[in-house]
This record gives structure tokens, sequence and C-alpha cells, in this order.
């Protein structure tokens, strides 16, 4: 099974599971998106993700699932509704080009990985390197974050 994480809106990650529970990182991109107005910063985010899975398509990694952090109500409402026009691209795209994608709360995808669903940013940091065997690999927190969806993605059952 290949699966993809997104850390809306910064880092994609497809990863595949070869057993032993051991995924490994087929591919990456991490993204940090700089305009001054929403419009581009959107456009740059349809099509860096457009390209990421046409990559992914012709590199034979189409994934079998998207998982992504479900969008919640932050203290500054514009950033809410930011995150929620990412996540309605990443939607659009996953029905495009036909891959189920899911949205799982953080709380959710923590108390999965970590057993703990208040676990902090260094635990699910440094259980992303676990996870993947890539202890010594430098690597963002957008891109664990990213990895930690993917991993998810893994367990989840397509038919929910």
């Amino acid at each position: 099974m290949i699966s993809m994480g997104i850390d809306l809106p910064n880092a994609f990650v497809i990863i595949k599971d070869r057993g032993k529970h051991i995924p490994s990182i087929l591919n990456s991109k991490v993204y940090d998106y700089k305009n001054k107005d929403m419009r581009n910063d959107l456009l740059d985010f349809y099509y860096a993700l457009k390209n990421f899975l046409e990559e992914c398509d012709e590199a034979d990694e189409h994934p079998d699932i998207i998982i992504m952090e479900k969008p919640f109500i932050r203290k500054n409402p514009v950033t809410t509704a930011k995150l929620n026009m990412y996540a309605g691209i990443v939607l659009l795209l996953s029905v495009i080009h036909e891959i189920p994608c899911k949205m799982i709360s953080n709380t959710e995808i923590k108390r999965r990985i970590c057993g703990n669903g208040s676990a902090d940013k260094q635990h699910m940091y440094n259980m992303a390197h676990m996870i993947t065997g890539n202890i010594n690999h430098d690597c963002s927190q957008h891109e664990a974050d990213a990895v930690l969806c993917a991993h998810f993605g893994l367990s989840v059952d397509q038919a929910d």
C-alpha cells in the first residue's frame, strides 16, 4: 500500500508499506509559501500538489489514500479559513486523481502513533524518525507531520 500524508500547506510525503512495520519514504516535497496575497498562495499550492501527484504517477508511486490533518478552529479566523481553502484543494485533486482522501484530527493521529492524544511536537517529530527508520535524516517539522499522516494512512480502512 502507498499512502500520502499532507501537512497543510507545507509538506507532501509518499510512503510505502514494505512490511515489518517500517515504511520507506518514496517521495517528499516541502514548500514554503511567501506570497503576499492568498490568490497566489492557493494557486502555488494547487500546482505544487498537482505536479507532485503527476510525478508520483510517472514514478509508479500512485497513492492508494491521502491523509491530511483535519483543519481545526484556531484563534485567528483568517488562518482557519486559509487552512480550509488548502484542504478544499486537496479534496478537489483527490477526486480528480481518484484517490480516497481522509481528514483526521491531530488528536487521533497522535493517539494512534504515540498512544497519547496530547503528545508534544518533539515527541511526534521523534516518532516520525523512528517509524521511517530515518533517525539521522534531517527533516523539517512539516515533513515529519506529513510522515505521521501518511503512516496513519497505512492502517486506515478505506471502506470507512
